[in-house]
């Protein structure tokens, strides 16, 4: 009897380890980058005093998903993770790839951290799924290796190219035109990580008069009208081309 307690306990803890979830390292997933623009070159467009007349911002374009539905997060013990919910209107990026093939999942709101790690967001929800956007598993998200855990549910996501911005960003911004002549303002705004407010502003005076093809920062604008509140143009060629 004394010998079979012996091997009842080492089959036991075999059983409790073969429950724990499995720490994986990932390779993290390198983005491609881009320009953000807008409008789009080509066609018309019109901004009111105060509004932007072109945006252009630096993206990262990862591979990523949409929801292809609303689904509640049921997670065991009530762990603090978040978010607690998808939508279809959520957006994730493929952070990075498991040994096997699958991938790390992540809320777009959080790519930033390719910017630079100042957080390490230990409460933040992982998707772990196949690349055909089935989702089995979560994790909280760290930097280089992930507990996987498994979900009560399976979650469908499809498949798509999602850009998020970088702490960049260009404004050229209508600010009126002279009173009695054709000669309009527009305000040069560059932004560095606070986007809250611009590193520096320049004013750029034009006059329609001599030409309606204007250079602003590079990018060149036809000004079809130029009204005392709102600025009618066509974006001919930004400063970096899409």
């Amino acid at each position: 009897m004394k010998n079979v307690k012996w091997i009842i306990i080492p089959c036991f803890l075999i059983f409790l380890s073969s429950c724990t979830a499995p720490i994986v390292k990932y390779q993290t997933a390198n983005p491609a980058y881009t320009w953000m623009q807008e409008p789009p070159a080509g066609s018309p467009a019109k901004a009111e005093v105060g509004q932007a007349v072109t945006i252009e911002a630096l993206a990262a374009v990862f591979d990523g998903f949409v929801s292809r539905g609303r689904y509640e997060i049921h997670i065991h013990d009530d762990v603090a993770l978040f978010p607690k919910t998808i939508s279809p209107e959520d957006e994730y990026i493929i952070w990075g790839s498991l040994p096997n093939g699958d991938v790390v999942v992540r809320n777009m709101a959080f790519a930033r951290v390719v910017r630079s790690d100042r957080e390490s967001g230990k409460l933040e929800l992982a998707l772990i799924a196949r690349k055909n956007g089935e989702v089995y598993g979560y994790a909280p998200f760290t930097p280089d290796a992930i507990k996987v855990e498994k979900f009560d549910r399976t979650i469908k996501l499809e498949p798509q190219k999602i850009s998020v911005p970088v702490d960049y960003r260009q404004e050229t911004v209508y600010q009126g035109k002279k009173k009695g002549k054709d000669v309009i303002k527009l305000s040069s705004l560059d932004y560095i990580d606070d986007m809250a407010a611009p590193v520096s502003e320049q004013e750029m005076i034009y006059d329609l008069a001599v030409s309606r093809t204007i250079s602003c920062k590079g990018a060149v604008l036809e000004i079809i009208e130029a009204a005392d509140n709102a600025l009618t143009f066509v974006v001919k060629r930004y400063l970096i081309m899409p």
